[in-house]
């Protein structure tokens, strides 16, 4: 079927980015919570995985994430987030520049004063 296209990827592409909005949402309510100012949790959050996500191309496992991931982070305690669930480490993984001409996925490390942000993924 020449010409037609699948909207398939479009579907994956816009639940990764869906799946991502949402633990940025989560993550940044449970820094603001503990008294990170909302921007800097935002510029924190956002500054690996792009704007409205973009940057971000696979979820790790999107059941862990909305199954013990999110619910854990409405409940953490200001005294856990410093080590972040396990179930919430190393979800978003991008692809850097180099691995685009060879396919692969590296991920990403998410900086800022934020500390435990950056065990949302993996460190390069």
């Amino acid at each position: 079927m020449a010409g037609c296209t699948s909207s398939s990827s479009n579907d994956d592409e816009a639940n990764v980015q869906q799946s991502c909005l949402d633990l940025g949402d989560a993550v940044i309510d449970a820094f603001v919570r503990c008294g990170v100012s909302r921007q800097e949790a935002y510029d924190a959050y956002y500054g690996q995985a792009g704007a409205n996500c973009s940057h971000v191309v696979q979820i790790r496992d999107e059941g862990e994430l909305r199954r013990a991931c999110l619910p854990s982070l409405q409940s953490i305690s200001c005294s856990d987030l410093d080590g972040l669930p396990s179930s919430c480490r190393e979800q978003l993984l991008t692809q850097s520049t180099n691995a685009m001409q060879g396919g692969s996925l590296e991920p990403a490390a998410v900086s800022g004063r934020t500390g435990p942000l950056s065990t949302l993924v993996a460190t390069p």
